[in-house]
């Protein structure tokens, strides 16, 4: 299963888009993706699935003024 990571052109989310398969194959189609969060399309491929989209979860941000061990 191949994951793509993906920025929305719209909001700048980012996404990662996993294609999910049949268990058996049939012909292909070409399918689209869409942001989570404004649902813009961001991806266009072609697949005998479908994509499942989830946003990336962002890391939050160290607080560059606290250290540990605290005094």
């Amino acid at each position: 299963m191949e994951i793509i990571t993906v920025e929305c052109e719209n909001c700048k989310s980012e996404s990662e888009i996993r294609e999910e398969k049949l268990m058996f194959s049939e012909t292909k189609a070409t399918e689209e993706a869409y942001c989570p969060e404004c649902e813009e399309k961001i991806y266009e491929g072609q697949t005998d699935g479908w994509f499942n989209v989830e946003k990336v979860a962002s890391e939050s941000k160290k607080d560059e003024e606290c250290k540990y061990p605290m005094p």
